[in-house]
């Protein structure tokens, strides 16, 4: 179709624009978050408004108890990882993953997750309550190649965001 360009190049492109907004965020936090979220808020096509109503809450209101956590992502985190970090959780699995999770969840019939948890080993001699790991032994461990395989599986169907437990 004449006119329309590849998803690649509108997912570099965005991607770009994203990164270069958040170097301008390194440079004064305080200043373009709030312009951030108006730029999500233009680009959202009405969707997720619950969420992006609290991260606008969270940002902006000096009251809110992750006001603060916010602040320290800046100051606290290098800002190599962080930009890297924010790429990923809103670009990657926000706005290109959350497109594909949709059209897998129609494809399958089937939920698909926003994000997995990823228990690489059981290896914890910790009786933490609420957690299972110490209830079946130190000896289960992924591989790296399963846990290569789980994390590009999981990337076929949009997911962009592992949270890892363990040591």
């Amino acid at each position: 179709m004449k006119g329309v360009l590849p998803d690649g190049l509108v997912q570099s492109a965005t991607k770009f624009g994203v990164e270069k907004m958040f170097d301008k965020l390194y440079e004064d936090p305080e200043k373009v978050m709030p312009q951030l979220m108006d730029w999500a808020d233009r680009f959202s096509g009405g969707k997720f408004v619950r969420q992006r109503a609290d991260v606008r809450k969270a940002i902006e209101e000096p009251t809110h108890p992750y006001y603060p956590y916010v602040r320290r992502i800046f100051k606290d985190i290098d800002p190599h990882v962080g930009k890297i970090f924010l790429s990923n959780f809103f670009v990657n699995a926000g706005l290109f993953g959350w497109q594909k999770q949709e059209k897998k969840r129609k494809k399958y019939n089937c939920n698909i997750p926003w994000t997995i948890l990823l228990d690489p080993t059981s290896a914890c001699n910790l009786y933490c309550t609420g957690c299972w790991a110490s209830e079946y032994g130190n000896r289960l461990n992924l591989s790296y190649n399963e846990i290569d395989n789980i994390i590009r599986q999981g990337k076929e169907l949009g997911i962009y965001i592992y949270i890892n437990t363990g040591t």
